[in-house]
């Protein structure tokens, strides 16, 4: 998995987790005691990454999709200077 394929997964994880604890009802308070009363209205914040999350995906997607083709691009590449190579030295050899 890729650095930007890890970072992405923890941004899903974290917006999991503020929408679950945006779901609670007010002043609902864990095992702990601690309150999660939201203090102000984080639902736009929340849209906002969810946004910026998806732009992320798509960017990545392209920046992989671009990548195959250059790698194939590149192994087309190295496969065409071996055979010319080769036939250099043959008729270097005759």
């Amino acid at each position: 998995m890729s650095a930007l394929q890890a970072a992405q997964r923890r941004l899903d994880q974290a917006l999991a987790r503020l929408e679950a604890a945006l779901s609670r009802p007010f002043g609902d308070t864990d095992s702990s005691g601690l309150s999660h009363t939201p203090r102000v209205d984080l639902a736009p914040d929340v849209a906002a990454l969810r946004d910026e999350c998806g732009r992320l995906q798509h960017a990545l997607e392209a920046s992989q999709r671009e990548n195959e083709r250059l790698r194939l691009l590149a192994d087309d590449t190295a496969l065409k200077l071996d055979s010319t190579i080769a036939e250099l030295n043959m008729m270097l050899e005759s």
